[in-house]
């Protein structure tokens, strides 16, 4: 019996912290771990749509994205669609790092009750590295300038050409000389270059393994009877699976200031690649026609030239992009081409 009195205190002391634990997860302000946040990843520059599911959703919950020391960033919308699901858009954020999605739930007169906390992690968008460079020539063979690269980026090499009257329609062969191997320039989309103007135009891509310097050629079948272009631009962050989709072109036969591509439409943190070529109204390339960057876009081949390379970061998911270029030549009625397409993010 004596042991049973001794045993008696400690006994309720233990059930009391017991209920006092319990009781503890109910009380306003305190945090708990919600089901998920659903992606966990995505851009730095913001715009993607997460959905965190959870359990007992009260009214006006405010999604915060952070981690301390660093400042919180609220995401500029958080609405309930469910009782178990919130939907919200990413902010920008600052630096790419893991960090916190915090969902808040205040009552009608701003009081926290309770916090949800689950890990979501920022990455770089797809970015452009460098300049891109411009090779010209007449052929056979056109050879672009070196780029120096630190390995892992996606290249994109356009090429425009002419074939000679009764002259091989072979494609052109692209050849690279850099320090490693693993570079395998592939055509997008798949099959015959695009024909504009009497003229060819095909974009290729391949990632680069090695870091170095890059040249990269084209040797034709002959030399050409226009002035050939050979670009290239490097990107980084890129999806290594799957890196473009969406690839298309303005038909052959516009005329215009204003060439426009088909729209694509991306997810946040990708970006959208365009090349276009502007010509006098009977087709003579590249005549006096410079061309200046879409609203948005960034001229990556120079400011107002012909070709001219543009890219645009996607803002959000589920946008919808229209890649353009202005041709500010004072002639009437000239010729215009563009190709666009998605680069998606790793």
């Amino acid at each position: 019996m004596d042991l049973y009195l001794l045993l008696t205190p400690i006994l309720l002391l233990a059930v009391i912290a017991v209920l006092g634990f319990v009781g503890c997860s109910f009380q306003p302000g305190s945090a708990s771990s919600s089901d998920g946040i659903a992606p966990s990843r995505g851009p730095t520059t913001g715009g993607t749509n997460v959905t965190i599911t959870g359990d007992d959703f009260g009214s006006n919950p405010v999604v915060q994205f952070g981690i301390s020391p660093d400042p919180q960033a609220t995401a500029p919308t958080a609405t309930i669609t469910s009782v178990t699901t919130i939907s919200a858009v990413t902010p920008p954020y600052p630096s790419a790092k893991a960090v916190y999605a915090i969902v808040s739930y205040k009552d009608s007169n701003g009081n926290l009750l309770s916090e949800r906390t689950e890990q979501f992690t920022y990455v770089p968008p797809v970015t452009h590295v460098g300049q891109t460079v411009l090779g010209s020539g007449s052929g056979p063979t056109i050879k672009a300038p070196t780029v120096t690269l630190n390995g892992g980026e996606l290249l994109v090499v356009s090429l425009l050409w002419g074939v000679p009257s009764g002259g091989s329609q072979a494609p052109p062969v692209l050849s690279v000389a850099e320090p490693g191997t693993g570079i395998n320039l592939q055509p997008v989309p798949s099959g015959a270059p695009f024909s504009w103007a009497s003229h060819n135009v095909q974009t290729f891509v391949s990632f680069n393994n090695a870091a170095g310097p890059v040249t990269i050629s084209a040797r034709l079948p002959q030399a050409s009877p226009i002035q050939c272009k050979l670009t290239v631009s490097a990107y980084d962050n890129v999806d290594s699976s799957n890196p473009t989709y969406g690839a298309a072109a303005i038909p052959d036969e516009f005329h215009g200031n204003n060439p426009m591509a088909p729209p694509i439409t991306g997810n946040a943190g990708d970006m959208i690649y365009a090349i276009a070529f502007a010509a006098d109204s009977n087709g003579l390339f590249p005549g006096n026609n410079p061309l200046t960057p879409g609203t948005g876009f960034t001229g990556e081949s120079g400011a107002a030239t012909n070709p001219i390379v543009e890219d645009q970061v996607v803002p959000l998911d589920g946008s919808m992009i229209t890649a353009q270029v202005t041709n500010t030549t004072t002639l009437t009625n000239p010729r215009g081409w563009i190709f666009a397409m998605g680069i998606k993010l790793a």
